[in-house]
């Protein structure tokens, strides 16, 4: 009895080796821009790991102009320390993000909020409800909206203000 156990933790812990070693063999990038818009989220519930997408107008040496960011960080419930990282969109500013680049095919920046009406078409257009809000002093911005985007993860706390 002892031994089918012993083996069912062994595959388990293999995997999980194997899951986190996949994350760790993604390179890290330092991206420096001004995070210019957030993602309007309708409800915003999260537990323990959170999640904030920022739009990042790259600093004129990249070769791309913007970029989507999705921010970790820890819901106040889990680290009293932590929180949502309101210093980011509080206006539009200069930040450097230690970032790994996501998997998978850019996606074009939407411009309004996805809506599915009851018969499953989708009413976005019709509904208009803008996908991004512009940050405080970035008003004039004009987004990409259409234009194919990489989209960067940062985990917790892995960022800081630039002048």
């Amino acid at each position: 009895m002892k031994r089918p156990i012993i083996l069912c933790l062994c595959v388990i812990a293999c995997f999980l080796t194997a899951f986190g070693q996949k994350t760790k063999d993604k390179k890290v990038t330092k991206i420096k821009g001004a995070v210019v818009a957030e993602y309007r989220e309708l409800a915003h519930a999260c537990y323990h790991v959170c999640g904030l997408t920022l739009l990042l107008k790259l600093d004129k040496s990249s070769p791309i102009r913007f970029a989507v960011i999705r921010v970790e960080y820890m819901d106040d419930h889990s680290m009293s320390r932590y929180g949502m990282p309101v210093q980011l969109v509080e206006k539009a500013s200069r930040w450097e993000f230690e970032a790994i680049l996501e998997d998978g095919k850019a996606m074009p920046l939407q411009e309004y909020m996805k809506f599915i009406d009851q018969n499953g078409k989708d009413v976005s257009q019709e509904m208009a409800t803008s996908a991004w809000d512009l940050l405080r002093g970035a008003e004039n911005e004009k987004l990409p909206y259409g234009e194919p985007l990489a989209t960067y993860r940062v985990s917790v706390g892995k960022f800081k203000s630039i002048k």
